[in-house]
């Protein structure tokens, strides 16, 4: 993919805390850049999943990631996180996610995230929200 087959991304800046003795990104922190990204997509297409999850009991669970590297991120590294849903299921969505680096422009790392939805007091998977597949669907001209 290239950022043009996306149309959110979301701005993060490296913190010193998530650089290891390498001097490079902790690879953990690369999950937290997927995750905070898809919450801040779901605030874009004005899904509150907070509010959401309060009212309806059901949140989602991640129940898959995964991350390719292709080139380190360092220190105080200005990056841009794109995302788009590639997939979306009966209970779940797949997440497509592509990090680069604004200094070199550069694709950095590339991941799958699969988010399942739960309700929170069964434990259980559910079906998606209705409200949440006809916003995601208007905002990436999904069709069906």
């Amino acid at each position: 993919m290239t950022k043009e087959d996306f149309n959110f991304s979301y701005h993060v800046k490296v913190r010193y805390s998530e650089v290891d003795h390498q001097g490079i990104v902790y690879n953990s922190h690369y999950l937290e850049y997927a995750d905070e990204t898809a919450v801040a997509y779901l605030k874009e297409i004005n899904f509150d999943l907070l509010e959401y999850s309060k009212k309806h009991k059901g949140d989602f669970h991640a129940v898959k990631t995964t991350l390719e590297y292709f080139n380190a991120l360092g220190p105080e590294e200005e990056i841009d996180v794109y995302i788009k849903v590639g997939r979306i299921g009966n209970s779940s969505l797949t997440f497509h996610i592509e990090i680069y680096s604004n200094k070199t422009n550069e694709l950095t790392t590339k991941c799958e995230l699969i988010w399942v939805y739960v309700n929170q007091e069964t434990r259980k998977s559910e079906k998606l929200p209705e409200e949440l597949i006809n916003k995601i669907k208007k905002f990436q001209s999904i069709e069906k």
